[in-house]
């Protein structure tokens, strides 16, 4: 595999991008070094909680600068996280229109079969559990890298905008 190579389909600025939603720093680091390590870390961008990853994606706020936090082509979501959880973004992905394609894999640490029947049940596309060791975690990209490089998913682009007030974020405000 060639560094620089990427796997997903290309997003609005020409390049495919990722969201990482992930809150945990210690985490996050150690994912950035792997991303860097498989020659995809100018391709990430971060989100620390759960509201962040729907700002993200609605475009609000700082994240409607698209040249700076372009659309993504993949969502990394930790489930366990401040705000809304992953679960609650899964819902919300999958509930608007623009996103209900976006490829979503769960990267977690909880191995709980509950967590991931209900991950699947709200349209996650997989469930990963975070490995223990940088090495691991470098593998599991490659891994992941050589599967989407060969998936056919359909393009994000050209969707509706999502709507504003709609899915999992517009019932918590409402709440």
């Amino acid at each position: 595999m060639a560094k620089g190579k990427f796997f997903l389909q290309e997003s609005a600025g020409g390049a495919p991008f990722i969201l990482l939603a992930e809150d945990d720093d210690n985490d996050a680091f150690g994912m950035e070094l792997a991303f860097e390590n498989v020659g995809l870390a100018r391709r990430v961008r971060r989100v620390c909680d759960g509201d962040q990853a729907i700002d993200y994606l609605r475009g609000d706020g700082e994240y409607r600068d698209r040249a700076k936090y372009p659309l993504p082509s993949l969502l990394l979501l930790d489930l366990k996280m401040a705000g809304q959880d992953g679960f609650a973004v899964l819902e919300w992905v999958r509930a608007n229109p623009r996103w209900k394609n976006l490829v979503t894999v769960v990267l977690t640490s909880s191995e709980n079969p509950a967590d991931m029947e209900k991950a699947y049940a709200l349209g996650a596309n997989s469930y990963l559990v975070k490995p223990s060791s940088f090495a691991s975690f470098a593998n599991m990209l490659k891994l992941l890298e050589g599967y989407w490089s060969i998936n056919q998913v359909p393009s994000l682009l050209n969707r509706p905008k999502p709507e504003i007030g709609t899915g999992a974020r517009a019932e918590a405000v409402g709440s």
